[in-house]
């Protein structure tokens, strides 16, 4: 078979950039010449990973082992590319995920004072069973991170070097002096097979962020409880010397531009709002940064009295508004009064009269508007049938001075 590309003979002795994996299988898919994905070649017989260069793909192709390793590589550029890529140094772990040895440390701290900007990437392994530390059967007594990567982020911080926290966990870790030194936080979790090249991207500039955390990331190991839908005594009180205050709320992002939020109201100007009807909120949200990007517009709902316990607050609807540097768009929310109901005493559940809030925030714990209303009306019990999501409209406008 005569390779396609120069990248697969570029090596000195003629052979091509493979790397097989010991399968004791023969995978069913398997074709003689067969692309499977982006990039992959399989064997007939055995599965043969062979690394290929496509004109057609504007963006570099990266392999990456596993964090354990501790290395990275790129491959050889075809000819018909920028003759300006080169391979990546591979650099050694100040640590390993879970173990106990702190000798690669005074390297680490050594590399980031000799460095502008460092990224720290630490985190969990995936496994089943205790063969990692994230996945099924492997707990944890707390929320630290594993072995002494927290005494590794540290002692860089130490160094006075700007450094950038890449969490790759499957867990929210506590993050407490850790959050307060970094210049920037970057959670990218497990990310799959393309995770390094995302990641990547979003630290480079590249692609905007506009990820939303779905949980709360502890300050404390001991600060719980992590949710965010949690009672006024669930959060910092007088009545507990403990402060479960988060690091990071449910709903927190930023990305590389600003946005502006006005004119947030309850359509028509109403107050009273009738246990069996619906309300519309909306607001106005621009970009009045230099860049494209996307904002997360998030409505709760506030309950301050109620038969049982409520939350503070609770998502009842979101949107994803993408904006280009000065666009703007007006947001608004068809909110059913089934979206305040809750299980009453009686086990049933049900719409209940009172004061209730509408907050459109940009997380759970930033709060841009507040919007009173009244529920109306008896007590309703709803069914089966009950609406509880409040879908959104957006509107965009052009940007000033485009007409």
């Amino acid at each position: 078979m005569t390779p396609s590309c120069p990248c697969e003979r570029d090596k000195p002795d003629g052979r091509r950039r493979t790397r097989a994996r010991p399968h004791r299988r023969r995978c069913r898919r398997a074709r003689p010449d067969r692309r499977q994905g982006s990039g992959w070649r399989w064997s007939d017989r055995w599965p043969t990973i062979r690394w290929r260069c496509s004109a057609a793909t504007p963006s570099p192709r990266t392999s990456a082992r596993t964090p354990s390793t501790g290395w990275a590589w790129r491959s050889r550029p075809c000819a018909r590319r920028s003759p300006d890529w080169c391979p990546i140094s591979p650099t050694p772990p100040g640590c390993d995920i879970s173990g106990a040895d702190t000798s690669g440390i005074a390297e680490a701290v050594a590399l980031a004072e000799d460095s502008d900007v460092c990224v720290v990437a630490v985190g969990d392994r995936a496994g089943l069973f205790g063969r990692g530390t994230s996945g099924e059967g492997c707990d944890a007594t707390d929320l630290r991170l594993p072995g002494v990567q927290a005494e590794l982020v540290q002692a860089v911080l130490a160094t006075g070097t700007p450094v950038v926290l890449v969490l790759l966990a499957g867990r929210p870790y506590a993050l407490g002096e850790e959050t307060d030194a970094a210049k920037a936080v970057l959670f990218g979790f497990f990310p799959g097979q393309r995770g390094g090249q995302a990641l990547a991207e979003v630290l480079t500039g590249a692609v905007n962020p506009t990820g939303r955390l779905p949980v709360s990331v502890p300050r404390d190991a001991g600060g719980l409880p992590a949710t965010y839908l949690a009672p006024p005594l669930g959060r910092r009180t007088q009545v507990s010397s403990v402060d479960p205050t988060p690091a990071y709320p449910f709903g927190h992002g930023v990305g590389y531009t600003t946005y502006e939020w006005s004119e947030a109201q309850v359509g028509d100007g109403v107050t009273d709002w009738p246990v069996d009807g619906e309300v519309r909120v909306e607001v106005t949200v621009r970009n009045s940064g230099d860049r494209a990007g996307a904002e997360v517009v998030q409505l709760y709902l506030h309950d301050p009295v109620a038969q049982t316990t409520r939350p503070v607050v609770r998502l009842i609807g979101y949107a994803r508004v993408p904006l280009e540097a000065g666009e703007s768009a007006r947001v608004s929310f068809t909110v059913p009064a089934d979206a305040t109901s809750f299980t009453g005493t009686h086990g049933r559940r049900i719409v209940e009269p009172g004061d209730v809030e509408l907050r459109l925030g940009r997380s759970c714990a930033e709060t841009v508007a507040t919007l009173p209303l009244r529920l109306t009306g008896d007590v309703r019990d709803i069914g089966h049938g009950r609406r509880l999501q409040a879908p959104a409209q957006i509107d965009r406008n052009p940007p000033e001075g485009r007409g």
